[in-house]
């Protein structure tokens, strides 16, 4: 296109920063390298905090997996001074509520498959991470505020892995995530200080799923984790001491993620 008799060429969005060049008729070339992103006062508030939880495969919505979660995350913003919270769940690889119970077993196999795929793909190209990019930018652009925190279980995990990828890029304010019984992944450098993977240390096969070869997460946790890979936020799921898996999981994700803490 042509401004003021400038030929001008725009080149691709990254990270929410666009290179343009312009070419004058006498010859000359100018670079402009302009900042895209929509950083604004909410995004920065440490009084507001965006929670995003992600669930993995063969789940169903009336079971409400993260209810408990989502309050308990309320909670503890509230006791900190951070007023303005917005918590929501999304299910990138679909959930089981409306398929007929004959088909559940294909069903799940199919979210497993595009779980696996994407593990393998750069997060543009992902199924789950593309999803989840999605339903966050428009629940955080209606209701949200502050920082971007994602909490992702199980597959959950690699779609928010995927997602935070692509909404640093399109300039969100993306701090934490978590990574909660999931497939291991490479992580980039960028991330790698602000991913972490929280374990049962008594063994996940979901966890023993990938590879990260010599990208781990900085920040990995392993906790005992009654009745296995599906209960990380059972808040009925109790230890000897009567210590709930959620009550483990959530104090270890607030020692990362509190704003007043950091």
């Amino acid at each position: 296109m042509k401004v003021n008799g400038i030929a001008r060429i725009y080149y691709k969005n990254y990270s929410g920063f666009r290179l343009s060049a312009g070419f004058a008729k006498g010859g000359g070339i100018s670079l402009v390298y302009t900042d895209c992103r929509t950083t604004s006062a909410s995004q920065t508030d440490s009084s507001s905090l965006s929670v995003y939880f992600a669930a993995g495969i063969s789940i169903s919505r009336k079971n409400e997996n993260f209810r408990d979660a989502m309050q308990d995350i309320e909670h503890r913003c509230h006791s900190e001074g951070i007023n303005r919270v917005r918590v929501n769940t999304f299910y990138p690889y679909g959930y089981l509520d409306d398929v007929p119970m004959a088909r559940h077993k294909r069903f799940v196999i199919g979210q497993a498959a595009v779980v696996f795929t994407d593990m393998l793909k750069k997060a543009a190209k992902t199924s789950g991470g593309r999803s989840l990019y999605s339903d966050i930018r428009t629940d955080y652009d209606a209701e949200g505020g502050g920082k971007i925190v994602l909490i992702g279980h199980s597959g959950g995990g690699v779609a928010s892995y995927k997602a935070g990828q692509l909404l640093e890029e399109a300039g969100y304010p993306v701090t934490d995530i978590i990574m909660v019984g999931s497939p291991q992944l490479p992580i980039r450098k960028n991330f790698r200080d602000r991913v972490y993977a929280l374990e049962n240390s008594w063994g996940d096969l979901v966890c023993r799923c990938g590879f990260n070869l010599f990208k781990p997460p900085r920040n990995r946790v392993r906790l005992p984790i009654v009745a296995g890979h599906p209960c990380y936020f059972c808040n009925e799921s109790k230890d000897e001491n009567n210590v709930s898996n959620m009550s483990k999981v959530l104090d270890t994700i607030w020692g990362w993620v509190c704003p007043t803490g950091k």
